[in-house]
Order: structure tokens, then sequence, then C-alpha cells
């Protein structure tokens, strides 16, 4: 009886670490992303894509988190002129939330800006 209850106790210990980790994880990934936001406000958008990506790189696990950091970093790629990169970060978002408006005009605006007619229509 004494053994089944120590398999049970480490059993549960391995989940709530596991479950402490990734608590820790979307912590740091919640704090960066304010960061990056606060320098998205101040229009330091190098440091806002940085930001965005560094949040990524923490923990991209979560399907919701992984669409607003990739909308996001889009938004900062957009204002740096880095269009192509948007557009693959808005196709990230999208792939997550496929009827975001925000999502479809950002990127038909990055296809206008490279030329790409067909695509800027496709998406408006």
């Amino acid at each position: 009886r004494a053994e089944a209850l120590l398999v049970q106790v480490e059993s549960t210990a391995g989940e709530h670490c596991r479950a402490s980790a990734a608590l820790a994880s979307l912590r740091q990934t919640l704090v960066l992303k304010a960061d990056a936001n606060a320098e998205f406000g101040n229009r330091e958008y190098e440091r806002a894509e940085k930001g965005y990506t560094r949040a990524m790189e923490v923990d991209a696990s979560y399907e919701a988190m992984k669409g607003v950091l990739s909308a996001n970093r889009a938004a900062a790629r957009m204002k740096l002129g880095r269009h192509v990169e948007a557009i693959a970060d808005c196709d990230v978002a999208l792939s997550i939330d496929r009827d975001s408006v925000k999502l479809l005009l950002r990127r038909a605006a990055c296809h206008a800006v490279l030329g790409s007619s067909a695509k800027a229509l496709a998406d408006y």
C-alpha cells in the first residue's frame, strides 16, 4: 500500500513540475510580449520585432499566443518595410485565426506594397 502511494505521489509531483514549468514559460512570454508592445507603442519597431521574436522562442506551444505574437511581429515588420517577412507572419497568424479581418488587411497591404495586386485583392 505504501508503494502504491509513493508511485502516486511521484506521478503527481511530476505533473506538478511540468505544469509549473509551463506556467513559468507562459508568464515569461507574457512579460516579453508586454515589453514588445511598449516598444511598438514608442515607435521602436526594431526592438518590438525582436521582442516578439524572443517571446516566440520562449514558448510557441500555445496556438493562440503564437497567433497573437505572429500578428504583432507582422505589424512591426510592416513598419520596418520588411513586407515579405510580414506576409509570412500573417500567414502563420491566419493559420490560427482564419477570419481575422485585421490580418487579411495587413497581408493585403504588404502584397500591395510589393506590387502583387492579385494577391492584395484576394485578401481584400
